[in-house]
């Protein structure tokens, strides 16, 4: 039992980001230097972890602060190379394991028993979209998905955050 909770707790804190990219390959990326968030408004879900505008604002500056370091401008006005725009999920996810105890004299020898634990957790998605503002369609996507973590203080939300979007923006632009 002991070493069924051992690895229970252990699984629980595993906070992996996994990131998928996608991405038109006829989009020209060499000639993208300025960028402009889209302007469409985002939806509010009724879920007050997704429609959170502390999360937003963090997620809004760690993109800034990421396309920054890598040489991106941001525009205020006039036209961008292209456009940012975000989305946010949460999907409750169970993940089932099965500890073996032991060998023993158990129909001859085998496995003397088992046990599973079930670990429930929230699975927190990031996507990320460039848009080119000529055609209004994507021209690279963007995926993280992790466990979210309990992060206590706004300065670790912050941190987390920002090393997210820094692992999704280290794949763009695509390599060919």
């Amino acid at each position: 039992m002991r070493l069924a909770l051992v690895l229970a707790l252990a699984l629980s804190a595993c906070s992996t980001v996994q990131v998928k990219t996608d991405w038109d390959p006829d989009a020209n990326f060499t000639g993208l230097h300025t960028w402009a968030w889209q302007a469409a408004t985002r939806n509010m879900t009724g879920n007050p972890r997704l429609d959170d505008p502390l999360v937003h604002k963090r997620i809004q500056a760690a993109i800034a602060t990421a396309l920054a370091a890598r040489g991106y401008k941001q525009l205020a006005e006039g036209k961008a190379d292209f456009e940012v725009a975000y989305h946010v999920a949460i999907e409750q996810k169970l993940d089932a394991q099965t500890i073996y105890t032991g060998y023993g004299p158990y129909r001859g020898w085998g496995m003397a028993g088992a046990h599973t634990v079930v670990d429930s957790y929230d699975l927190g998605t990031l996507m990320i979209d460039f848009i080119s503002p000529v055609t209004n369609s994507v021209i690279w996507r963007g995926t993280a998905q992790s466990r979210l973590q309990d992060l206590k203080t706004p300065e670790d939300r912050e941190k987390r955050v920002q090393e997210v979007v820094d692992e999704v923006l280290d794949k763009f632009p695509p390599d060919r």
